[in-house]
């Protein structure tokens, strides 16, 4: 193999493993537009029962303040236009309940609890197909007992 070849395809190797590395690495962190800090540690999907998905929960999770979980709630189908968004998060003993729910163009949050690292967290969230004047939450999932640290 000529050694001009040999150098493009180690160049687009390496730029290759660079793009899937910063892929990969910017998952993991939150970033500044979700308000929470630390490592994002599960997406949760709110779906309709065709599978249309009306919101998506991401929860973060830090080490700060005796472990630190963030959530938000994500618009999904009606994003960037406003509608009702709830998302509420406490630890599994059904303690530091810490909620937000509005009229949101994208997304409800970030809610936060303390005093995690070594328990179970449990999260909820809803959403509608429209503002909160005589809407309720039409689709609404809960899901407890998870990231337990």
């Amino acid at each position: 193999m000529r050694s001009s070849t040999r150098k493009a395809l180690a160049y687009s190797a390496g730029l290759a493993m660079m793009t899937v590395g910063l892929a990969f690495g910017t998952t993991t962190t939150a970033s500044a537009a979700s308000g929470c800090s630390g490592s994002l540690v599960g997406t949760y999907k709110l779906k309709q029962t065709n599978g249309t998905v009306m919101s998506t929960a991401r929860v973060y999770y830090s080490t700060a303040n005796g472990g630190t979980n963030c959530a938000t709630n994500t618009a999904g189908l009606y994003y960037g236009k406003v509608t009702q968004l709830s998302v509420a998060i406490e630890r599994g003993n059904l303690t530091g309940r810490q909620s937000d729910l509005g009229d949101y163009k994208y997304y409800a949050g970030p809610v936060r609890v303390t005093g995690t690292n070594g328990k179970c967290i449990n999260i909820y969230v809803g959403a509608t197909n429209g503002p909160s004047a005589g809407q309720t939450l039409v689709w609404q999932e809960a899901w407890h007992n998870i990231h337990c640290g």
